[in-house]
């Protein structure tokens, strides 16, 4: 995240720079999310296959439902809902630091829905 943040700080800010150097910053974060999810692989691996099924499970339904959220957010952003009952400000969650959060919602959201599904 900090790499991403460090990006979109520098990138704006320097047009100027060559762009294969821009282009090297904007996708410098895909090396820490590609060894992120080789770590996350490798944790889940390790699980017994109950906890395993409820952890693949809980990743999933985190990130349909993510996906649907943004899916449905964005027409009604455009029809202009959110302006008629006066959320004009403060519902911007397309950034990463919003989505991540939300992702992190979902997952524990569904983390206690799975869980007591298999007690």
């Amino acid at each position: 995240m900090f790499i991403s943040f460090a990006g979109d700080v520098l990138l704006p800010r320097h047009k100027d720079w060559h762009i294969i150097l821009r282009a090297i910053i904007a996708l410098a974060p895909i090396v820490p999310a590609l060894l992120w999810g080789r770590i996350f692989a490798r944790w889940i691996r390790g699980m017994d296959e109950l906890h395993r099924r409820i952890t693949l499970e809980v990743c999933l339904l985190a990130t349909t439902a993510t996906l649907f959220l943004f899916m449905a957010l964005h027409p009604l952003g455009k029809a202009g809902v959110f302006q008629a009952i006066g959320l004009h400000a403060g519902l911007d969650l397309h950034t990463w630091w919003g989505t991540s959060w939300l992702m992190v919602c979902f997952y524990i959201l569904g983390s206690k829905i799975l869980n007591r599904r298999y007690r």
